[in-house]
């Protein structure tokens, strides 16, 4: 059979070989040695080593628990495989079903053809007519990048050079190379691309000072009739005389919506000045304060999930990176990178606390061997001042994506916050915790041990968490069509 028939035909025979919905329990026959012995019921790291024990549940599922990562091989008489594709950490096939139920290597005998092109970083090779087809049949998503490989086709575009977000599942962002993502501005003369956020702030971030003083400077004399007309629109990204219908103009020449808050206090404040704006890293201003533009703090805003405005809380991206800190960490924030982070105790509170403005709580969670995203949706999230030991208020579920939907947080309700100095569990972290059973601790350990399963969420470990609030009944503003 020609290869190009049998390139519509194996796709769907793979559907017979798709795993099991439901987690696999190794067996005896399967680790000969590692299950039944002094571990019982548990996975024998090294039967003949120094006593280490994990749950059955963490034998491969993508995260090495054991410290000579037994619990990531491959049972007795399969070989691993798809290791280096995107979602999870390969399968384990048999020998002889290699060919069939391995997408590193379905294609690989096209590397006899005459003509082919040889993936990047697996063994398949495609023929011409696959490449640019909308099907990944590199497994590794090479035929289908038609501007790596320098080929017709190719839209001329860049990817926005922002942190890989594991929770980015669709197509990367991309930008023109000759302009800017909507929601950032062109320097006139330097061309860098900054965020709207940063024109007219009373720092110059464009090379050529474009940003701060382009009405005073650089705008023509015919550009407006008054000199007091030059503004600066978010809706059209540049500099114009007046401002759109709906807006108006500060002393400083900056157009804001009529209806936007003369501060911003969290991420939703923000997107109602600035409609267009993508999620990044900004500058907010508490509430509490009685004069909340001398007590400004930096925050991260999601601006896209169900319309944006998300002030993200807590992130962790690579759950390797231990969040076992002490109180004092926890109350003030800490930063192990720009993608693992905790906002603080203190500044939870202040963001929930504020007069007429109960906040909805979003988790979202990437599960390791899947990839599968959950969404976990509560109707209000409230964190008590430290006179209460930042106590939790949480509300019921409203929204869930899947049917993975657990309400783990609930045994935290109304529990004080605390660290492992002052409870010592073995998954470790600070969390609003009854006792050390507790499941939904999402800032412990993702490293199973004795009896303890690792990060996870309703029985699936995860590899990526975040916790993100906005304003209960937010609506977001319209943004431009694309």
């Amino acid at each position: 059979m020609r290869a190009d028939v049998t390139h519509r035909i194996v796709p769907f025979l793979t559907i017979l070989y798709l795993p099991s919905l439901c987690a696999h329990i190794p067996l005896i026959t399967e680790y000969p040695g590692h299950i039944g012995g002094r571990c019982v019921a548990s996975f024998d790291c090294d039967p003949d080593g120094p006593r280490v024990c994990i749950t059955l549940t963490a034998v491969r599922d993508c995260f090495v628990d054991c410290p000579n990562a037994a619990d990531e091989k491959c049972p007795v008489n399969k070989v691993l495989c798809d290791s280096k594709i995107s979602n999870g950490c390969g399968k384990c096939v048999k020998m002889e079903e290699r060919d069939m139920r391995c997408s590193d290597r379905r294609w690989r005998n096209i590397c006899l053809e005459l003509e082919h092109f040889k993936c990047l970083s697996t063994d398949n090779c495609v023929l011409p007519q696959w490449i640019g087809d909308g099907i990944d049949d590199c497994a590794d998503g090479s035929d289908e990048d038609l501007c790596a490989l320098e080929l017709l086709g190719c839209n001329q575009t860049r990817i926005n050079p922002t942190t890989t977000s594991p929770f980015d599942v669709g197509a990367p962002i991309e930008k023109p190379i000759e302009g800017c993502l909507e929601g950032e501005f062109r320097c006139i003369t330097s061309h860098e691309c900054i965020s709207i956020v940063d024109v007219l702030d009373g720092t110059e971030q464009c090379h050529d000072g474009s940003d701060e003083r382009y009405c005073q400077e650089m705008a023509g004399g015919d550009m407006c009739q008054k000199p007091k007309q030059c503004s600066f629109s978010p809706v059209a990204g540049m500099f114009t005389c007046g401002c759109p219908l709906g807006y108006s103009r500060t002393a400083f020449g900056f157009c804001i919506p009529f209806s936007a808050p003369p501060f911003s206090t969290d991420c939703a404040d923000l997107q109602r000045r600035y409609h267009s704006l993508g999620s990044g890293l900004f500058k907010l201003n508490d509430w509490s304060c009685s004069k909340p533009e001398m007590c400004p703090f930096i925050a991260h805003c999601e601006m896209n999930l169900f319309g944006g405005g998300w002030t993200i809380i807590m992130q962790r991206f690579n759950t390797s990176l231990s969040f076992d800190k002490d109180i004092l960490e926890y109350e003030n924030g800490f930063d192990l990178d720009k993608s693992n982070f905790w906002i603080g105790l203190e500044r939870m509170h202040h963001l929930t606390s504020r007069p007429q403005c109960p906040n909805e709580l979003l988790l979202r969670l990437r599960t390791a061997v899947s990839g599968q995203i959950i969404l976990v949706r509560y109707s209000h999230f409230i964190v008590y001042e430290k006179l209460f030991d930042y106590r939790l208020n949480i509300g019921s579920i409203i929204y869930g994506n899947s049917a993975n939907i657990a309400n783990e947080l609930a045994q935290g309700q109304l529990c004080p916050f605390v660290t492992s100095s002052e409870k010592e569990c073995i998954g470790g972290g600070g969390w609003w915790r009854k006792g050390c059973q507790q499941k939904g601790v999402l800032t412990a350990t993702n490293r199973a041990q004795g009896t303890y399963p690792g990060l996870n969420w309703n029985g699936k470990r995860l590899s990526a968490v975040q916790m993100l609030i906005r304003p209960r009944g937010y609506m977001p503003p319209p943004k431009k069509s694309s």
